[in-house]
């Protein structure tokens, strides 16, 4: 009995550890450009169980069932929605734009930029985005991009936006503001097929996302359940046998 309320908390903890997934993931539906977590899961080695006393002796083994291996990003492209707005961009297909924060250089999908008051392109965060010439500094008058991320305003060349990919995106780490860091090194991307004017949507399914959470919710509660049961019959065999 020990060994499946063992088995039972462990897995009540991988729920756990899921629900909180899930639950960001649908806080973020609505993300322009947010891309989705997932876990992997891996089983938990059996350990021997040691019978300590004159000669220490093995006795049997336990099993502790499944624990959170790894979570990863979904990197999937979603669907682009118009905005009208020149300055909200997307990049179709593999990409990230690189900007400027206080921790160095980030990467991200969420390209709903605007211009601040010192005539920076930056993100809705503030921090610069970044071209071939670092900051992108834009002139007062009509702001335009080329689907190769050329900027030109009122039809003069001002800058190319630094659109990097990375081949194993497994480098990239979350780090709030919809920003990735990297712990590898990325490449510029030699033909970005840029759209101006369209925000990449969250490739967040709520509904999937839902029905995940409610089987969930329905495997947590089945583990209580276990564990209650075997609790009281534990109580029953010290309390009550045990007077026998």
């Amino acid at each position: 009995m020990l060994r499946g309320i063992y088995i039972s908390a462990g897995s009540m903890v991988n729920q756990e550890r899921k629900l909180d997934i899930v639950s960001n993931n649908l806080a973020n539906a609505d993300t322009k450009a947010f891309k989705k977590d997932l876990m992997i899961e891996e089983a938990i080695e059996e350990k021997q169980i040691m019978k300590v006393a004159e000669d220490t002796v093995p006795i049997g083994s336990m099993y502790f069932g499944v624990r959170p291996a790894m979570v990863y990003t979904d990197f999937k492209a979603a669907n682009l929605v118009e905005t009208g707005n020149p300055l909200d961009l997307s990049i179709k297909g593999d990409g990230f734009f690189e900007v400027l924060t206080q921790n160095g250089i980030r990467y991200t999908r969420d390209g709903s930029f605007k211009r601040d008051t010192d005539g920076y392109l930056v993100t809705g965060e503030g921090y610069r985005v970044q071209g071939a010439n670092g900051d992108i500094y834009l002139n007062e008058g009509k702001t335009t991009f080329n689907t190769q991320g050329d900027i030109f305003v009122n039809g003069q060349y001002v800058d190319t936006l630094q659109i990097v990919d990375f081949p194993d995106k497994s480098v990239l780490r979350k780090e709030g503001d919809n920003l990735f860091a990297t712990q590898g090194q990325g490449s510029l991307v030699a033909n970005p097929e840029i759209a101006s004017g369209f925000l990449e949507t969250s490739n967040v399914n709520p509904i999937a996302e839902m029905v995940d959470m409610i089987d969930l919710m329905r495997i947590y509660e089945a583990n209580q359940r276990v564990i209650t049961t075997m609790d009281s019959t534990l109580d029953k065999a010290v309390n009550d046998l045990g007077r026998v």
